[in-house]
């Protein structure tokens, strides 16, 4: 047994982000750029560890595709409300919704709501 320790493994860190496009990483004396899904995040509550998850559509493509415009919310229950982009007063609300799930244009259970359970916009201008 050698009476000094190994060195550590160099440790990554990340010195800079570059937009959505990755990160400008160091790891020793050696610098370059990753793109932010060459890697797992540890902190992140999915892991489906070596399995892979099917994404039948992410929730902007949904946003865009649809033939009215929308908008998406963090609920105060961490889940995503989808709303019309634009807000109105109760009976014109009311009018809107109707007339749109007469339509066939938004599900037919849609509501109208006040948003006060809404934390902030996560999606889509």
């Amino acid at each position: 047994m050698s009476p000094h320790p190994s060195p550590a493994p160099p440790v990554a860190d990340v010195v800079s982000p570059l937009l959505a496009f990755g990160s400008r990483l160091t790891v020793g004396r050696q610098t370059g750029y990753m793109h932010c899904t060459w890697v797992r995040v540890d902190q992140f509550d999915e892991d489906a560890g070596d399995r892979r998850y099917v994404q039948v559509k992410s929730l902007s493509s949904f946003i865009k595709s649809s033939p009215v415009p929308l908008v998406s919310h963090l609920t105060a229950k961490n889940r995503f409300a989808i709303t019309l982009k634009d807000t109105y007063a109760e009976q014109e609300a009311k009018d809107v919704a109707n007339a749109l799930k007469g339509h066939g244009l938004i599900a037919k259970d849609s509501i109208v709501t006040l948003g006060n359970t809404y934390v902030r916009k996560v999606c889509c201008d």
